[in-house]
């Protein structure tokens, strides 16, 4: 049979886009570091315990976010709030809110939604608490971060919607040209097959004919009947 087959040679999609896990596992584990390295350095400055609850708050939100994204999102843009609240630079934990507010809109969550609620958290802990060191300059481009990380995610997640729907167009072009080519396949076949048979239909009449040569319009019993009429009448 012939079939057609797909072109290997052609474009092949990104590993983001074959298995979009891939990212989130990036993200997660660059705020597992982040994460790390605050619980380091809680240990060695010997902070607090609202420090420390607030970092734990952060590496809780991450972890739930996991799960329950719009949750967990929630949970690790307020610890931004938190350690601000004590006193301390929010900076590393607004990165960590920033990677799960990527991971959340790649999973095609709104990100208009998801970004509002970053920025929310983070402009209230910047205009009621307190700021970031390096003044506004610095908050102003961590603001951008949020922007940027939503966006991201969102522009990937459309990038790999769109790579997938030219992968399932071309699947179904190259199953209709299989389809095609079967069926001349086989219409060949059957025309091929039709020319080897004899022409029967058109012999068996002639046949049937050669077999009665008394075929006639009149019948026996009418010319029985002929003649005795003949020889009443001669009577």
């Amino acid at each position: 049979m012939v079939k057609a087959q797909n072109n290997q040679d052609g474009p092949v999609a990104p590993i983001w886009v074959r298995r979009p896990e891939a990212l989130h596992l990036v993200a997660y584990s660059v705020a597992a570091l982040v994460f790390t390295g605050q619980i380091v350095a809680v240990i060695l400055r010997g902070s607090d315990w609202p420090t420390s609850l607030s970092v734990l708050l952060a590496g809780g939100g991450v972890a739930l976010s996991w799960w329950k994204p719009w949750a967990g999102l929630v949970v690790a843009s307020a610890a931004s709030f938190a350690v601000t609240a004590v006193g301390h630079d929010p900076l590393s934990v607004w990165m960590m809110a920033v990677l799960v507010l990527f991971s959340v809109t790649l999973r095609g969550k709104q990100p208009l939604a998801g970004t509002g609620i970053v920025a929310a958290f983070f402009l209230g802990a910047f205009m009621t608490l307190g700021g970031f060191r390096g003044g506004a300059i610095v908050g102003a481009a961590a603001l951008f971060s949020a922007i940027a990380g939503g966006a991201t995610g969102a522009a990937l997640r459309i990038h790999r919607e769109h790579w997938r729907t030219l992968e399932e167009r071309a699947e179904s072009a190259i199953a209709t040209r299989e389809i095609e080519a079967t069926r001349r396949v086989t219409e060949e076949r059957l025309q091929e097959e039709g020319r080897r048979l004899p022409p029967l239909s058109a012999q068996q009449p002639r046949g049937r004919a050669a077999r009665m040569p008394w075929h006639s319009t009149t019948s026996p019993a009418a010319g029985v009947t002929t003649a005795g009429a003949s020889r009443a009448a001669g009577r």
